[in-house]
């Protein structure tokens, strides 16, 4: 990662880690309350400017850290802070079970204020009196952005296993009842995306009117920069993929269940009524 200089450092104003937590502690400066796909808080914390090139740390539920420099502040592109903050060339995968480890990232300017933005990190150049504005605007698409990923990642993990299941959807054979219980487990998992993305997608789709107008502004420039809309289409055509896939398979795979169960007691069926007419012609005979 890319070591920022002192020059770089002492152009910063201050320096905010976005949290995400389960429950609100008196100290805490709450940004928003999220309540889809479930319920967290973003929580705004003061922290070192130096901790700026740590990035984000997933095990404490940290959402971005946000660096700001004071507006009208010198960015050329060949700064340390541009390097930090752009996709490193490893991550450059064409691969649907990478998409949530895909570094995104976008220089923009709205209005006189600049946001260079990666998940997990934002630089923001601005005046004073617009930042919590844009605190809201960038925690509020941070946090679709980053669910919207890992509901693609989810689906792209998936395929394997689609591509292995399928085949239950045109026949069925004895051997294949042992995969009942990963069919369960998949067609479960493909219903809590389905769950997820039904949440997530109105909040991505329209921004709330109660948000301020000039951070929804902002909002619907970084949702359209992204093309966060278009990805949820896409999403929603692979959830109906997977959920069309699994439904069906679960539909034969409790048919052939039910038939064959019914094929052997009905075969036990015959077999005691055979017995009987054995014991009884012998008896007539005897």
């Amino acid at each position: 990662m890319t070591d920022l200089s002192e020059q770089d450092l002492a152009s910063v104003v201050s320096c905010y880690r976005i949290k995400l937590k389960a429950a609100l502690e008196d100290k805490d400066r709450l940004l928003m309350h999220f309540a889809v796909p479930q319920s967290v808080y973003a929580v705004k914390e003061v922290t070192a400017v130096s901790d700026f090139a740590g990035g984000a740390s997933k095990e404490s539920g940290e959402l971005l850290r946000v660096a700001v420099l004071v507006a009208g502040a010198n960015l050329a592109t060949d700064s340390s802070w541009l390097a930090q903050l752009k996709p490193r060339s490893d991550k450059l995968s064409i691969d649907p079970a990478r998409k949530d480890e895909l570094e995104e990232a976008f220089d923009l300017t709205l209005r006189s204020d600049r946001i260079v933005w990666r998940a997990g990190q934002a630089l923001i150049v601005c005046s004073g009196e617009r930042l919590d504005e844009l605190l809201i605007a960038l925690t509020y698409f941070s946090y679709f952005a980053a669910q919207v990923a890992r509901i693609e990642g989810e689906l792209g993990r998936g395929w394997p296993a689609l591509r292995e299941h399928m085949t239950l959807n045109h026949q069925i054979e004895g051997k294949d009842l042992a995969m009942q219980a990963a069919v369960n487990e998949k067609t479960l998992w493909a219903t809590n995306l389905r769950a997820d993305f039904a949440a997530v997608e109105p909040f991505v789709d329209a921004v709330p009117n109660y948000m301020p107008a000039s951070a929804k502004r902002m909002v619907q420039e970084l949702v359209n920069h992204t093309e966060l809309v278009g990805r949820l289409r896409a999403v929603d055509d692979q959830l109906e993929v997977f959920e069309d896939t699994y439904e069906l398979a679960n539909d034969r795979l409790l048919e052939f269940r039910y038939y064959r169960g019914e094929f052997i007691l009905e075969t036990i069926i015959i077999l005691v009524l055979l017995i009987e007419i054995g014991f009884m012609a012998a008896e007539f005979f005897w």
